[in-house]
């Protein structure tokens, strides 16, 4: 074990991005603390994939030194990464991520905001949903206000606009408020939106559905899951999740074949969301993905469903699966 730990940790170096890529997976897999340190240098690494894949392998580490070199990476300049660094700060738990977190809100990249969203449902065991200024109120409530989280760019930029925009209701007032639009509307609007020839308007419609919940999406999503746009198939796989509707459910268990590691990681996600047992032996595959991030959202779905725990092992999960069977 040793000579394989040190061999890892030579190849965190070598000059082709895959090997150091795959060296960080291992390392996390193992859970070696001599691999902190190099874990934490290849943070700084040139290539995206191989600083998050350094992220999640030291949340495997479970060291104290690893927390505040992956609240870090929540500024890093791939959305990827930080979407990958709130994911596991969720993970490890720790509350010296709490700020940092409600930081992370103000993201410009609606998958960062989220996943800071559920880490700090996991670590705090509230749920402000991605409200920034709620979430900050609640901080400063726990702390004092001395030591409150800056408000985020975002946050003051939305500040900005609500101001601008309040100013100009008062000059010529709409006929038809928005806070009045009734949600049916919002979502026949939306809908309708899936189907736009660009594929930007169709993956922020998903995403809005996914936020609103309502299960008259639900059919239009699975759909949407055939997008021929990855970004619009994960997005969808994502909302289904969200909303949570059994119908989803086989729809999901193919798109865990999906070509885009995206969608099958957004696939398992959802299937765990969901909830239903014929996603067990479908996920228990998936932790056969090539991906590290697919196999941990089916572990974690996994044990979500069937409240077992052994981690993302196939074959400890398999054995397991045959049992219930036989």
């Amino acid at each position: 074990m040793e000579d394989r730990v040190t061999e890892l940790i030579e190849q965190l170096k070598d000059r082709d991005w895959r090997v150091r890529k795959s060296a960080a997976e291992a390392l996390g897999e193992i859970k070696d603390k001599r691999a902190v340190k190099p874990l934490v240098e290849a943070l700084k690494d040139e290539n995206w994939r191989v600083r998050e894949s350094a992220v999640l392998a030291l949340k495997d580490t479970g060291d104290e030194r690893a927390i505040e070199s992956v609240i870090g990476a929540l500024k890093d300049d791939n959305e990827v990464v930080r979407s990958a660094a709130a994911w596991a700060l969720g993970e490890i738990g720790d509350k010296r991520a709490v700020k940092p977190l409600i930081k992370a809100l103000g993201d410009e990249d609606w998958l960062v905001r989220r996943s800071a969203a559920k880490a700090l449902i996991r670590i705090t065991d509230k749920d402000f949903g991605t409200d920034y200024e709620r979430w900050r109120r609640w901080w400063c409530r726990q702390v004092g206000e001395r030591q409150k989280p800056p408000a985020s760019k975002r946050s003051q930029e939305s500040t900005a606009q609500r101001k601008a925009s309040t100013k100009k209701q008062r000059r010529a007032p709409s006929p038809i408020p928005v806070e009045k639009t009734k949600k049916q509307d919002r979502v026949s609007t939306l809908l309708a939106r899936l189907k736009n020839k660009n594929w930007r308007v169709r993956k922020a419609a998903a995403v809005a559905l996914g936020e609103i919940g309502d299960e008259r999406a639900v059919e239009p999503l699975i759909r949407a899951l055939q997008d021929k746009n990855k970004n619009v198939r994960w997005r969808a796989a994502w909302a289904l999740g969200e909303i949570g509707d059994k119908r989803a459910v086989e729809p999901l268990i193919e798109a865990l074949q999906d070509k885009s590691k995206n969608v099958r990681w957004c696939a398992a996600q959802a299937l765990g969301e969901i909830g239903d047992e014929r996603a067990v032996e479908p996920l228990i595959e998936a932790l056969k993905d090539d991906w590290p991030y697919v196999r941990r959202s089916a572990a974690k779905a996994l044990n979500k469903i069937t409240g077992q725990d052994f981690g993302s092992h196939y074959k400890k999960w398999r054995k397991w699966w045959c049992r219930q069977k036989c």
